[in-house]
This record gives C-alpha cells, sequence and structure tokens, in this order.
C-alpha cells in the first residue's frame, strides 16, 4: 500500500471462478478447453488487463487466453447480472458467485484448468487504531467468520452444480 498511514490485515483469500448460467450453457454447449473460450461470448470487467486474460494451469506452466468479450461491463456486479441472465460466461471472484453456484444458478466451468489466482480479502484501517477495542474485536470478528472463505464450501466436485454439468454434457 502506498500509503504508511495505513494497514492492511488480511480476512481470506478470494479465488476467481469461470463460470456461466444453464440456460447459456443449453444454447451455446460447454467450452472443453480453454481455446473453447474463443467462440464462446464471455463477459469481461473493463477496469484493467486481468480481466481480459484469463490464466490456465498447462503442461508447461500458466498460459494465459485473451478474452474477446461480447459485453465489457464497469463492475462485478453487472457482470453478475448479466451471466446470470444467460448472456455468457463470465470470470468473478467465489465470493460473488458463490450463492449463485450452490443455487444452481451459475455452473464452474474449465475448474480443473484454470489458474485461480488467489488475491486477499483485507480490511484497511489507520495505523494505530487496531488498539481501539471496537476496531481489533471487528477486525477479529472478521478473520473468525471469513477466515475459511465459507462461500467456496459449495464447490466441491460432489456439489450440485457438478451433477448440473454432466447433465449438460450428456443432452
Amino acid at each position: 500500500m502506498s500509503d504508511g498511514g495505513l494497514i492492511a490485515r488480511r480476512i481470506a483469500s478470494l479465488e476467481w471462478v469461470i463460470c456461466a448460467a444453464p440456460a447459456y450453457l443449453q444454447r451455446h454447449g460447454m467450452p472443453s478447453g480453454p481455446s473453447d473460450l474463443r467462440h464462446h461470448q464471455c463477459i469481461v470487467i473493463s477496469a484493467g488487463p486481468i480481466h481480459k486474460r484469463w490464466p490456465f494451469r498447462s503442461s508447461g506452466g500458466i498460459d494465459a487466453i485473451d478474452i474477446t468479450p461480447r459485453v465489457r461491463v464497469a463492475d462485478g456486479e453487472a457482470a453478475l447480472r448479466l451471466a446470470l441472465k444467460g448472456a455468457g460466461i463470465v470470470r468473478l471472484s467465489d465470493l460473488v458467485v458463490g450463492a449463485p453456484i450452490r443455487e444452481g444458478q451459475l455452473i464452474p466451468l474449465l475448474a480443473d484448468v484454470h489458474h485461480v489466482e488467489p488475491l486477499p480479502l483485507s480490511a484497511v484501517y489507520l495505523a494505530g487504531h487496531h488498539r481501539l477495542p471496537k476496531i481489533r474485536v471487528f477486525l477479529d470478528f472478521l478473520v473468525e467468520r471469513f477466515g475459511d472463505a465459507p462461500w467456496r464450501r459449495h464447490l466441491s466436485p460432489s456439489s450440485k452444480p457438478a451433477a448440473m454439468i454432466k447433465g449438460l454434457q450428456q443432452s
């Protein structure tokens, strides 16, 4: 952080998830590999180049696919709304897409090869303020409540979305 008067306390790590709505996948099919994304309608946040280059694990390390988006949006909320409506494939934080995946509204894609690029989720506060009881208690609460990334628990292979993926692949 560039401001020396600020302190950041790590709360959790976020992970990127590539996903799409079942309606989109029924109309356009499942991408079988990263290169298939070039032929799909993708939704990208226009905030920076990180959102247009989606990384994947390969035998040679990490390869990034340049995504040519169907739609560019200003923020993750707009991208999520479009994905939920079936407008395309999106790459968002698991914190943002956790509930829609759990509810079957979005299906994770290419999880076996996608490089998730963990991102820190931190609380930022003024230096010295961590000694104030209310700040210390609040920071401890955030770590206790969110430190184990509870929104990620549904992403296991035995979850409902995995069964939905198999159903879509067979149709």
